[in-house]
């Protein structure tokens, strides 16, 4: 099985190709599995935020 190295840049344009396609699954296959994920703002306006 051959391994491929890339650096940060590649990988964060690769997260960015992936997010404009749509392609989730291809986005977590590229991060750790204790990734840990947050959306900072104001809840008042992004229900979302800081979970």
């Amino acid at each position: 099985m051959e391994t491929t190295v890339m650096t940060n840049k590649k990988i964060a344009q690769a997260v960015y190709d992936y997010f404009g396609q749509g392609n989730v699954s291809a986005i977590l296959d590229l991060v750790t599995d204790d990734i840990k994920w947050t959306c900072p703002g104001p809840t008042e306006i992004l229900p979302y935020a800081q979970v």
